[in-house]
């Protein structure tokens, strides 16, 4: 029985293994300056989601979802990231109901989580059953930003060019250019040199 398990269990290993190398050849091909760590999770709904310029790395153990159209929001779903972005391992971007744009040249480290939305407060309804806000969704992160290690960005947040975000914070506004900012909720801590 233990060797019918274990066998069962080798099988589902190897199927997983190779539906993550067709995806990455996929991918590879669509965009062939993206490398993409393995094993990663890279969902596109269809190739207008997603936009990679040349020398973009994501390392592996990240969750990426680009997707154009959901039931649980009118705006559409999209990722762009510039040239010679570097984005570290167990990323979770997560491009649906909104357009999440990351500029060239930025520097996210280790378990960064960026949201484009998130879903409404009504009282009527359980909040597995609302609509996601379309009023504050998205995220604008301009280039040659650095995000440190586990920091979230919430929905509806832009970040300014060259601005630091400080490890395990919580962005929940607008970050201007060059500023550093860290805390939860993420407060300016360096104004711009």
């Amino acid at each position: 029985m233990a060797a019918i398990r274990l066998s069962l269990l080798l099988l589902k290993s190897l199927r997983s293994h190779i539906r993550n190398l067709k995806a990455e050849a996929i991918h590879r091909e669509r965009h062939p300056g993206l490398t993409l760590g393995s094993p990663s999770r890279l969902t596109v709904s269809d190739p207008s989601a997603l936009v990679v310029g040349d020398d973009v790395i994501i390392e592996a153990f990240s969750e990426i979802l680009a997707i154009r159209n959901t039931p649980e929001s009118s705006l559409p779903g999209f990722l762009t990231i510039g040239d010679h972005t570097r984005i570290g391992s167990f990323a979770n971007i997560r491009a649906t109901g909104g357009g999440i744009s990351i500029g060239a040249h930025c520097l996210l480290a280790q378990h960064v989580s960026l949201i484009a939305s998130n879903h409404a407060r009504r009282t009527e309804d359980s909040f597995v059953e609302q609509a996601w806000r379309t009023d504050k969704a998205g995220v604008t992160i301009g280039n040659g930003v650095w995000i440190g290690t586990g920091a979230i960005i919430l929905p509806g947040v832009s970040i300014g060019d060259n601005a630091i975000i400080g490890a395990g914070s919580v962005v929940t506004k607008n970050v201007p250019p060059g500023e550093t900012w860290a805390g939860n909720p993420a407060q300016m801590i360096e104004a711009a040199p």
